[in-house]
Formats: C-alpha cells, structure tokens, sequence
C-alpha cells in the first residue's frame, strides 16, 4: 500500500518527466556548439540532456567527496576524544 509521501514523490517524479519530455519535443532543431577547439552540430535537445548529465553526475560525485571527508573528520575526532580518555 501506497503512503501519501510516496504518492507525492511518484507525483513529482510524473511531472518532472512530463516536463522534460515536453522540453525535448521543443527543443528538436540543431545547434552548433564549440567544445575547446572542435565544433559540434547536435540536436539543442541532446545538448541539454548532455548538460544535465554532467551537472547530475557533478553533483553525485561533490556529495560523496564531501560525505567521505565528513566521515574521516568523525572518526579522527572520536579516535582523539577515546585517547584523551
């Protein structure tokens, strides 16, 4: 059985993708773009896929490079407090 939160997130999750689709079906016509020295003709669609992907995976890997130093900070700090016991 369904809770309300989990109604809501799969709401949310519905729109969002309801959104992105109607972004890419508008979005069909190509673009030139330059990447440092090469130009790449692409679908406007595809380049804010690509975009986004970078973005998501930036913001996934700074959370777990961030995590991991908080988890390292935790652990000196309980070493130090159980030595000075």
């Amino acid at each position: 059985m369904m809770t309300t939160k989990s109604k809501i997130k799969l709401g949310a999750i519905g729109i969002l993708v309801l959104l992105g689709l109607i972004i890419v079906l508008q979005n069909t016509e190509s673009v030139r773009t330059k990447v440092l020295f090469m130009e790449i003709a692409m679908p406007r669609a595809l380049l804010l896929f690509v975009t986004l992907t970078i973005g998501f995976a930036s913001g996934v890997a700074a959370t777990l490079i961030w995590s991991h130093k908080n988890k390292d900070i935790k652990k000196a700090d309980s070493i130090e407090v159980e030595s000075a016991d």
